[in-house]
């Protein structure tokens, strides 16, 4: 008799886990990728240039179901003992939180305008230049 693996918590399927893994990371790069385009596509004009750009806060919603969905397959990978797999969307749900962090403040600082300058207001102050 051989004696079972299914209790020493080794994995017989590294294979298809390192397969899933890498699928899945193709599957959500590629969603990131279609949202920042949506976003610069949104952007883009031929006509006459625009001061407003497009908020980004509508795809920073987008980026952010992406994330929980990378959350959700990481935890589901977990529970499956799939390793690998459970491992890379935890730290794709990572960077993507990141980099919805940095949409937001990216759109913070185009929303607000820069404090006026008080040379304008008292141009013969000492620390006026002119």
């Amino acid at each position: 008799m051989t004696p079972s693996r299914a209790g020493t918590g080794q994995r017989r399927n590294l294979g298809s886990d390192i397969a899933s893994a890498v699928f899945l990371i193709v599957l959500e790069l590629l969603g990131l990728a279609a949202v920042f385009f949506l976003w610069v596509l949104a952007n883009l004009s031929f006509g006459p240039p625009s001061t407003d750009p497009t908020p980004v806060w509508g795809y920073l919603v987008a980026a952010g179901v992406l994330a929980a969905l990378m959350t959700w397959a990481s935890l589901r990978a977990s529970r499956r003992n799939a390793g690998v797999t459970a491992v890379t969307q935890a730290l794709m749900a990572m960077g993507t939180a990141v980099l919805i962090l940095a949409g937001a403040y990216y759109q913070h600082r185009e929303d607000t305008p820069p404090p006026p300058s008080p040379c304008l207001q008292s141009p013969s102050a000492p620390w006026c230049n002119g």
